[in-house]
């Protein structure tokens, strides 16, 4: 979203100035104006308001607008409101986005710089002439709905805000019914279009959440909207966090889940941190005691309140820039733990999608996919990239040469594809590299040779591994038809070392576990075999 940042980006960083600055702007809010039917998220920012914080005085304040005037033709003392609004995603990739810039000066889209301007540099859409910003897409739409309002949107946001000048739907509803007034910030979301969406999401991450946090995955059940408001006076700041629930009873089942869930990142934040506090005696447990009393000042300060069918958590602090700088290391082992969590849920989704491939792939072909050879059995390409038709890249699929190697004149130009499918988040590799590993071998997954059925399973599609994540150490180039070879006497020292604890293997039922490291050998043994009759309980 190149057009987006240059835009909107610098906007929000030209618009940081003095205190005087605002002494004679009053803020007033559009409201739902201009928020469409499709949308599920809004945001609004009081700009006066959140500029004249304090700590906002050591920003570059004349540099930003400089690059203001000159790149966007806006003087930045005159910005009001800006006003987010995101629309349902309908596919890979950015979700349609649009903003209502609100002046208290007049201001022509034309000012900006024509060297940010797009090819054509402008357009007729609804009969509006509408400035194109940026070369990519999608590129940004601007068009001044007057001299002093205008709106900025991606293609597919365009035309819906654009005829939605009073705003209607669930996001405008939650806007009219929770009136900013004179806070610094306000966002809502409208949880009711995206329920299903978020239910799928929390199913699949059912198996990576620490057992603490199972009963996250009933929020999309029991919630309808959110809501985040921010105000700041001097130091002091204050952010109010409202869960708009079903009804009484669901409110008090999210009361229980966030209080849990916030007790459990406190337990969270102290034991990484004590981790790092080595030995004993009476500096190492005062520096324990430090982390504790601020954990428990952390937890205290966001204490989630029951309210009807509402649960409030409001947070006020009189935090100084050092103290800030505390608590974010503070919270940071949480927010690592949170964005492990969600790479562990990508990692899994990705071998979701190759076992959902292999299960296409054997319905169609009646086998499972295996290593491209040519009529003498040599190996030429790998099973990944026989699956590529059955995760969308039927385009790659037919470049490929099949009857030569990987690394021919022809085929070596896609070994360093990048296939989001074959990608582990947790990993930085080179392009093209994969540590998904299928297990291939006389007893294990798939037959060096020949074809290779579900009836050749004979342990059971579920206990039996198909792909693991292998350690770093095993990358391999994901055209390359290269063998994993298994040490049977140590096989767990080949996975992967990429997560805490332990690695993820899809089974051939298609369903993805999350294994850990301490395993018995000789259960691990047994889930690696297609056909060595081992009795396998429940792990």
């Amino acid at each position: 979203m190149t057009a987006l940042r240059i835009l909107l980006a610098g906007v929000l960083m030209t618009s940081v100035f003095t205190v005087s600055s605002f002494a004679q702007t009053a803020f007033v809010s559009t409201e739902a104006e201009h928020v469409p039917l499709n949308a599920i998220m809004s945001s609004r920012m009081n700009v006066p308001a959140f500029l004249n914080t304090p700590s906002l005085d050591w920003l570059p304040v004349e540099v930003a607008q400089a690059w203001s005037k000159e790149q966007l033709g806006l003087d930045p003392m005159s910005i009001i409101e800006i006003k987010s609004v995101t629309g349902m995603p309908t596919g890979p990739g950015e979700p349609p986005m649009g903003f209502l810039v609100t002046l208290s000066a007049d201001y022509d889209p034309a000012d900006i710089s024509p060297a940010l301007f797009g090819q054509p540099a402008t357009r007729t859409i609804a009969g509006k002439t509408v400035h194109v910003v940026g070369q990519g897409q999608p590129a940004m739409l601007v068009h001044a709905l007057s001299p002093r309002k205008i709106l900025v949107a991606t293609e597919m946001m365009f035309e819906p805000m654009l005829n939605s000048a009073k705003g209607g739907g669930p996001v405008a509803n939650l806007i009219r019914e929770n009136p900013m007034e004179n806070k610094g910030s306000q966002m809502v979301l409208a949880i009711e279009p995206l329920r299903p969406m978020l239910q799928q999401m929390m199913q699949q991450a059912a198996n990576d959440l620490p057992p603490e946090l199972g009963h996250v995955t009933k929020l999309p059940d029991l919630l309808d909207a959110l809501i985040i408001e921010s105000a700041s006076e001097g130091i002091a700041h204050t952010i109010d966090m409202e869960f708009l629930c079903k009804d009484a009873d669901a409110a008090a089942q999210v009361h229980e889940i966030l209080d849990d869930s916030i007790k459990f990142a406190r337990l969270m934040a102290i034991n990484a941190i004590s981790q790092n506090i080595r030995g004993e005696g009476r500096m190492p447990d005062a520096q324990r005691a430090y982390v504790t009393r601020i954990a428990n000042h952390i937890v205290g300060m966001i204490r989630p309140e029951q309210q009807n069918d509402r649960v409030l958590i409001s947070i006020r602090a009189e935090l100084p820039i050092a103290t800030t700088g505390v608590l974010v290391g503070l919270l940071l082992p949480a927010l690592q733990a949170a964005r492990e969590a969600a790479r562990r849920m990508n990692a899994s989704n990705n071998l979701k999608q190759i076992g959902l491939a292999f299960h296409n792939h054997h319905s169609a072909f009646r086998r499972l996919p295996s290593t491209i050879t040519d009529d003498d059995g040599k190996p030429l390409l790998s099973w990944r990239v026989a699956i590529l038709p059955f995760i969308e890249q039927q385009a790659l699929y037919e470049q490929f040469h099949l009857d030569e190697p990987w690394d021919s004149d022809h085929n070596i130009q896609f070994a360093d594809a990048v296939i989001s499918v074959f990608e582990d988040p947790s990993l930085p590799l080179p392009p093209g590299k994969t540590v998904f590993r299928a297990l291939i071998g006389e007893h294990l997954g798939l037959k060096p040779e020949g074809q290779t059925s579900f009836r050749d399973i004979t342990d059971g599609t579920s206990n039996t591994i198909a792909v693991v994540e292998a350690d770093a150490s095993e990358a391999v180039v994901w055209s390359k038809p290269d063998v994993m070879e298994i040490n049977m006497d140590d096989p767990i020292s080949q996975m992967g070392h990429i997560h805490a604890g332990g690695f993820h293997a899809l089974f051939y039922d298609g369903s993805v576990r999350f294994i850990t490291h301490s395993i018995d050998v000789d259960l691990f043994k047994a889930l690696l075999t297609r056909d060595g009759g081992e009795r396998v309980p429940n792990f």
